[in-house]
């Protein structure tokens, strides 16, 4: 199991206390530059930002949490709902000082993200939200492909004993056309053994 954080040259890391949530913050870039927050999906953590992090574009500051039980932030005092998450994020935000920033988020962070623009779009200067269906779908529009997401029957059914005592996240990640390294896989699945990342990956499966 990996324990420590992985290594991503120049970054600065903390710990944030926000509405409950003990967060593990990765940043980049000058502190003074224009703030981009970066949100993960699942099965992932703040590393998927790591080719970002590691070379920010001048002026921009990257801010990439991991959210609340993946990674290595701690629980969240909630059920992980889309709509508690968002609340966890936007506080984080607020202890941060960041009024205003620019938001980018993948997968079930996208959906966070959704949520949080929703709520307050005064903070936000855009958003660009990636492999995520967006909030206006008819139900005839999306029925015909939840046959892609037949990989979370698992997990909603048995979510815990499948991230933490097999190698169904490292061999998802390991799909059809993917070419993400073996070491990086590793390092993503190995999180999920640990029992809080185990009971965060499960949830995310529900969509509110």
């Amino acid at each position: 199991m990996t324990v420590e954080p992985p290594q991503i040259e120049g970054v600065r890391r903390s710990f944030v206390e926000a509405n409950g949530v003990r967060f593990h913050v990765t940043e980049a870039g000058p502190p003074d530059g224009r703030p981009v927050v970066a949100l993960h999906g699942w099965p992932q953590h703040h590393y998927e930002w790591r080719d970002l992090l590691a070379d920010p574009p001048a002026g921009l500051r990257i801010i990439a949490p991991d959210l609340p039980g993946y990674g290595w932030s701690g629980p969240a005092p909630h059920k992980w709902a889309k709509e508690d998450v968002a609340t966890d994020v936007l506080a984080l935000l607020d202890v941060l000082g960041l009024d205003r920033v620019l938001l980018v988020a993948h997968d079930w962070g996208a959906y966070v993200g959704y949520r949080m623009i929703l709520r307050s779009p005064e903070r936000f200067d855009g958003y660009l939200a990636m492999n995520i269906n967006h909030p206006w779908q008819r139900p005839a529009d999306v029925l015909p492909h939840l046959w892609k997401l037949a990989y979370q029957v698992p997990l909603a059914a048995f979510g815990v004993f499948v991230q933490q005592r097999t190698k169904f996240v490292e061999k998802l990640m390991f799909g059809v056309g993917s070419d993400l390294d073996p070491a990086d896989a590793r390092l993503f699945a190995d999180r999920f053994r640990d029992p809080v990342c185990a009971r965060a990956g499960r949830t995310p499966t529900a969509p509110f």
